[in-house]
């Protein structure tokens, strides 16, 4: 470990970066209560004060994605009489309700940038989405927030962005067999915080920032429901033992047909989550705001999902009230934030009128 580190020192002109975030971030590191005007920021570990100096901490996501400073900006969002977040109203009908998750990332708007990736990419998203019957607005939704990380200053773009380049380049020499090692050492032993960005497998890549673990569980299980009977309507046998070969094209910013493949892949698997968790509570909400929980679900991963909607569940129990998924998680407010431009976007890319969609 100490000759790899070495190696990342003398192949990176970020690992004094790196290594400062390293030092600092804690993962376990708690948050101010929801419902705070600082809701889902990071706290110091007794739980008072916070970020001090009028600066917040925007969560990093993927790759070397620590806590990075950011200055505050004025929360512009609607405002409730309590003065937390306000309602927003799905186009669909029906109030959503103020956050109450972790959100870790700001709402921001999209970049020009991002809103030009959706229209260079929309057919794509169309078209896998079509050959699995899933939501293309939560496909290309999910990849464009996490797109739009690089390019967005309100994000720290300037450092973050930067970080997730080099993550890409880190990894890109692997050959199959190093990926299956770091896949199975995974599989074995989740490795510390501190140790991701030494195996290979625990990175994300490309615009869709996809976890390699990720894609390669989503390949096995869709060798399992389609290859291994004769179909393949993503075209993607060719990566079942050519995991290099995938983590090329994930990594590819121009040919998006593979980060779309497993966007829609991942997606997918939302649907199932959610319904699992209440299907009374999934079925009476919109397309729009399911569309925000899949971006969501994409975004913050399984598990860590599942752990705050099952408090959420089991506090609603508690006081005998309705539960409700709150689609303001990190990602699916973003996502209700952009859903304008991101419809408009498609409709652009795709040369069709909005209203027939």
């Amino acid at each position: 470990m100490a000759q790899e580190n070495s190696e990342l020192k003398s192949r990176s002109l970020l690992y004094e970066p790196f290594q400062i975030w390293v030092r600092k971030y804690n993962p376990d590191q708690p948050r101010v209560p929801a419902g705070n005007s600082d809701g889902g920021q990071w706290t110091d570990e007794g739980g008072s004060g916070g970020v001090t100096g009028g600066a917040q901490l925007a969560s990093g996501h993927g790759r070397f994605g620590g806590a990075v400073a950011v200055g505050r900006k004025p929360e512009t969002g609607p405002k409730a009489p309590d003065g937390t977040a306000g309602q927003l109203v799905g186009r669909a009908g029906g109030r959503v309700p103020a956050d109450q998750g972790n959100s870790s990332q700001p709402a921001t708007k999209f970049t020009g940038e991002t809103r030009k990736f959706i229209t260079r990419h929309a057919a794509t998203a169309q078209r896998v989405a079509d050959k699995l019957g899933g939501s293309r607005n939560a496909v290309i939704g999910a990849v464009a927030n996490e797109y739009d990380t690089r390019h967005n200053p309100d994000l720290a773009a300037d450092v973050r962005g930067a970080l997730q380049g080099t993550g890409d380049w880190w990894v890109s020499g692997n050959t199959h067999q190093q990926l299956l090692d770091y896949y199975n050492a995974i599989k074995v032993r989740e490795p510390d915080w501190w140790q991701k960005p030494l195996n290979a497998a625990s990175m994300d890549v490309g615009p869709g920032n996809i976890r390699v673990e990720t894609a390669i569980d989503l390949l096995r299980e869709y060798d399992a429901e389609h290859i291994a009977r004769g179909d393949d309507p993503l075209h993607l046998a060719k990566y079942v033992d050519h995991y290099d070969t995938l983590l090329k094209d994930l990594s590819d910013f121009d040919k998006t047909d593979t980060t779309f493949a497993f966007a829609a892949l991942k997606v997918r698997n939302a649907d199932r989550f959610f319904f699992d968790k209440d299907s009374t509570a999934w079925n009476r909400i919109s397309d729009d705001v399911k569309d925000a929980l899949r971006v969501t679900y994409y975004k913050m991963g399984e598990k860590t999902l599942s752990r705050n909607i099952d408090q959420r569940i089991a506090r609603s129990r508690r006081k005998k009230e309705q539960f409700d998924f709150d689609p303001h998680g990190d990602g699916g407010q973003q996502h209700l934030n952009n859903l304008e431009v991101i419809l408009r976007a498609i409709m652009e890319g795709l040369g069709t009128d909005r209203s027939k969609h």
